[in-house]
């Protein structure tokens, strides 16, 4: 099958859903498909750029608003011939305001009666009922003009039970596909990875004081509506009972969430300290979480499974810790919590310290095959 992958941006490190897309088509390639990308807006580059390799990738900087990008990208549509089209659909990529109101019509001149799948991996803001008026307000907007983007899809997939129900909700059928880890999982090594990156930071740790620490990870983004209260208290309760130093790592690239961490940071607590990494290979990246004790997401319980940084410290053997419940549907019943997150509570203290890490898995190649199957019918 010959697959047309089309998102916002495809910038390596910079883009979770631009990483997503690289992974999964190299997964599909590897399985005997022949794959194209093509990214439409993509606010890394200032002119069209084309590499050839076993994947072709076409990078557009404003083909939604130039003609003459547009028109780059018939033409590599037409050279390539795609038997499907897959557009991994965010609407602030296309949008500054994730008011995507030309990306209706742009899909319809650019498919043709080419099949056509959609991975929204985002909705419209404001469905929860937590949400201010005017974030309602937008999100009414966005809605509507995302609603004849998904209607033109063939299949449509989403990764969270919850945005599977609000599509539902607007009579749009859609089937979950499972997230992986945009971060693929090295073989652990005999040296430590972490040690002497934490020594960097000016943390004195050695291998022989390694067992004195409780190593706690945030990895990437850091949600703006997080608030770090009950996580620092937690682990402050738990260095008092098992008698170990916590590190409170963010590792990864914080991008907009920066003053977030920042803020996070000036907690002024005896036994935790706090520690930014610097920027890391995947290899580096991969053999340091598989180093860590838990992993930490800022990503509320009722969106989870939508969240690529806790897929990926799942698929690093972490029990990861959600910080977060404060995100609520109405007729939303909670979904079950899935394996290897567990949900802080006050009594977190207690059950923290038994939890176990879990042998590293990726599950890449299982759900780019789940992924060709459904296109496919």
């Amino acid at each position: 099958m010959k697959i047309a992958f089309i998102c916002g941006c495809i910038e390596a490190g910079r883009d979770g859903v631009g990483d997503y897309v690289k992974r999964l088509a190299e997964a599909c390639q590897a399985i005997g498909h022949t794959i194209t990308i093509i990214s439409i807006n993509d606010k890394w580059i200032k002119s069209p750029q084309l590499t050839n390799g076993p994947i072709t990738i076409l990078r557009l900087p404003k083909a939604l608003y130039q003609k003459d990008q547009e028109n780059k990208l018939k033409a590599h549509l037409l050279q390539f011939r795609p038997d499907c089209i897959s557009l991994q659909f965010v609407c602030y990529s296309f949008h500054p305001k994730g008011l995507c109101w030309k990306v209706a019509n742009f899909l319809k001149r650019i498919k043709g009666n080419t099949r056509c799948h959609i991975m929204a991996h985002e909705l419209w803001i404001g469905p929860h009922k937590e949400a201010p008026i005017k974030e309602k307000i937008v999100g009414w907007l966005q809605k509507n003009l995302i609603k004849p983007i998904f209607t033109q899809a063939n299949h449509l997939h989403t990764h969270s039970p919850t945005y599977q129900y609000l599509l539902k909700q607007e009579g749009i059928t859609s089937t979950l596909l499972p997230l992986f880890s945009n971060i693929p999982i090295t073989t652990q090594e005999k040296e430590s990875c972490l040690i002497p990156l934490l020594k960097e930071q000016g943390i004195n740790i050695s291998t022989d004081t390694r067992n004195h620490f409780l190593i706690f990870g945030f990895f990437g983004s850091i949600y703006r509506n997080f608030s770090p209260k009950l996580f620092l208290k937690t682990i402050t309760q738990v260095t008092k009972k098992t008698g170990k130093k916590a590190v409170v790592l963010s590792i990864g690239h914080l991008g907009a969430s920066k003053i977030s961490w920042d803020e996070f940071c000036k907690n002024d607590l005896n036994d935790v300290i706090f520690a930014k990494a610097i920027p890391l290979t995947e290899k580096a990246l991969s053999l340091c979480l598989q180093e860590l004790d838990y992993g930490v997401a800022t990503t509320p319980l009722s969106l989870i499974e939508k969240s690529g940084s806790a897929a990926v410290l799942k698929a690093h053997g972490l029990p990861t810790l959600i910080c977060r419940d404060d995100v609520h549907f109405s007729g939303l019943t909670p979904n079950n919590l899935p394996t290897g997150f567990h949900i802080l509570s006050p009594e977190s203290a207690e059950t923290l310290p038994s939890l176990k890490k879990f042998t590293p898995a990726d599950n890449l190649s299982q759900i780019a095959q789940l992924f060709i199957n459904s296109i496919s019918q």
